[in-house]
């Protein structure tokens, strides 16, 4: 007979004071969680009063404590919650962005991913802070308009390609001589890049794009000790949908409207998950979308 697990009420926070070390890399344990089986009769629910038949296990994690990260797009949204939650996890994190003066990271510096120079130079600062790369996330990335492709510009097309395919390559491409063995790369995609929706060609190609090299890029570094992941997200309350719109408030917050979006919190916390995996373990993609929401175009919103 299948068993049903579920939480037990009781979680034991239980972290072991000793971190060990994999593959040069530093552990430790997750706290001890403990499980107990849902009850389905009378009977298993006096069997399972009885603590031995609750079970215990402990997850070692990937320890950020002294590890060295860099995020681009980190002057707001997900970069911004992503660069915090490293800080606070004990990492130390170079945050690049256009809008420099609102990086809050331990090195701030001006980044235009669309750009070579910029973003040349951006790395060879960033590297000369940290004295190497453990962890870089590729978070820079936008949307222009919702309109059908017969409307499309050729400006807004090159501004979405190079944003947010061309530079993540160029990124990655100038980061990787400096990421040491152990490192992370992720990237943040889109479930726009999994599954078209109307008035968004321009983006839907470029995230279908960024996937694919996200694909490309674990094959060309399988069997070395580098880590690949890509976080595509859905529907999430940035200031994603204010660019989109050039900068009309109305039209942005008429996105999120009637629905529970995710937060940039919500994705940040995706990351931290698959970077604190044990070293052998390479969470490749994670797809995570509001509840109300089953594709980008498909968005179930509460009657006002």
């Amino acid at each position: 007979m299948a068993v049903a697990w579920r939480p037990h009420a009781g979680i034991r926070l239980k972290p072991d004071p000793q971190p060990w070390a994999f593959a040069g890399v530093w552990l430790q344990p997750d706290p001890v969680v403990r499980f107990a089986p849902c009850h389905t009769s009378p009977q298993a629910a006096h069997r399972d009063s009885n603590p031995g038949h609750s079970v215990s296990f402990t997850l070692p994690r990937v320890d950020l404590a002294g590890r060295t990260a860099i995020v681009t797009g980190a002057s707001s949204g997900i970069g911004a919650a992503t660069a915090r939650k490293l800080r606070e996890a004990g990492a130390r994190v170079v945050g690049g962005a256009r809008r420099v003066e609102r990086i809050e990271a331990d090195v701030a510096l001006p980044l235009d991913v669309t750009d070579e120079e910029s973003s040349a130079a951006f790395v060879g600062r960033a590297v000369a802070e940290l004295g190497g790369i453990d962890i870089l996330y590729n978070n820079a990335g936008l949307a222009l308009g919702r309109y059908p492709f017969t409307e499309s510009t050729e400006e807004d097309e090159a501004t979405v390609l190079h944003t947010n395919v061309d530079g993540a390559l160029r990124v990655t491409r100038l980061c990787l001589p400096h990421i040491r063995d152990g490192g992370h790369i992720l990237f943040t995609g889109s479930v726009a890049g999994r599954q078209a929706y109307p008035n968004a060609a321009s983006y839907v190609a470029a995230k279908f794009g960024l996937r694919g090299f996200v694909y490309g890029l674990r094959e060309d570094l399988l069997g070395r000790p580098i880590r690949i992941t890509t976080v595509d997200a859905g529907l999430t309350q940035t200031e994603f949908s204010l660019v989109r719109f050039r900068g009309d408030e109305e039209a942005a917050n008429a996105v999120y409207a009637g629905v529970d979006p995710l937060t940039p919190e919500d994705i940040a916390d995706c990351v931290l998950f698959a970077i604190t995996r044990p070293p052998h373990v390479n969470v490749d993609e994670i797809v995570v979308k509001a509840l109300a929401q089953s594709s980008g175009g498909r968005i179930v919103r509460r009657e006002a």
